[in-house]
């Protein structure tokens, strides 16, 4: 018979009161990808809706790995 869950079995993260925890790191990878989104020597094609890019560390076999990311309004 399954438990019904009750407060005492969840388990949540309380948010720190540190705001350094919840900003994104100098050397994140996503920091990385949103310099990538603007520089136009990696980009291929943008538009309101979406942006490609070419993926400078690509980690699959192939001839060809692209980002596609769609962009906010």
């Amino acid at each position: 018979m399954a438990r019904a869950l009750s407060p005492t079995n969840i388990k949540r993260k309380v948010p720190s009161d540190n705001n350094n925890e919840n900003q994104i790191k100098k050397g994140h990878w996503s920091t990385g990808l949103s310099t990538a989104l603007d520089d136009e020597s990696v980009r291929l094609y943008k538009d309101d809706l979406c942006t490609v890019i070419k993926d400078k560390f690509a980690k699959v076999c192939g001839d060809f790995f692209y980002i596609i990311m769609n962009r906010d309004r």
